[in-house]
């Protein structure tokens, strides 16, 4: 007479539940681990309104990020124009960043020339080599506009923010350092006839004949 098979099997139905409970909760586990995004804490401000401080922001991102990254890859500007006067998109992907199709190329830059008339919040500035079409402007303020600080490095993105108000807050603490660190000291009056060398970043926009560079350092004489 043979063995009822039932006991044998419901043994194994007991021991199978809680392997295949085990297996679903590792599954589960590594799904939750696969989908967890590193942020650094900058990041994770952004993200969180009730958290997020637009001033701190800016000062960490330009002393940590920004300035070092601009120092570190500023590409002359007579050598940069040169190359987005024949490719503007071949020259941005060689020496620019930016985030998408439908945004500007942003580029970190260097010169050395000689500072004209004050025009407002513009400082114009002549250089040897460069077209002579072309106008290459300082902002020096009070005003300082644009995205070109925020945008340069390529690191700093919309989707690090909760919404495009903080984003665009982001930009304007960071322009606000710039008035804080870079040009607090800088008698802006004085300097028209003299000799400057800068570093800074420049959004590729709409008037190519014009180009206005953001500083993140300026030396005089």
């Amino acid at each position: 007479m043979s063995e009822d098979p039932k006991p044998v099997r419901q043994q194994q139905r007991r021991w199978l539940k809680p392997t295949i409970t085990a297996v679903a909760a590792l599954a589960l586990l590594g799904g939750m681990i696969a989908s967890t995004q590193v942020r650094t804490t900058a990041e994770a401000e952004a993200a969180d309104p009730a958290k997020f401080d637009a001033a701190e922001f800016a000062t960490t991102a330009f002393h940590d990020d920004i300035e070092p990254f601009v120092s570190k890859n500023a590409v002359d500007i007579v050598e940069l124009h040169t190359a987005i006067a024949a490719d503007p998109d071949a020259a941005g992907e060689e020496f620019g960043s930016r985030e998408g199709p439908s945004t500007a190329w942003t580029f970190p830059v260097s010169f050395t020339g000689v500072a004209g008339e004050l025009k407002g919040s513009l400082l114009p500035i002549s250089v040897e080599g460069f077209p002579a079409d072309v106008t290459l402007y300082l902002q020096v303020g009070p005003a300082i506009n644009g995205t070109a600080l925020r945008d340069v490095t390529g690191e700093i993105t919309f989707q690090q923010f909760v919404n495009q108000l903080a984003y665009q807050n982001a930009a304007t603490e960071i322009n606000n350092r710039v008035k804080e660190l870079v040009l607090a000291d800088v008698d802006v009056a004085t300097l028209p006839g003299k000799t400057l060398t800068v570093e800074g970043a420049f959004a590729l926009g709409g008037n190519a004949a014009a180009l206005q560079v953001v500083p993140t350092s300026i030396e005089v004489g």
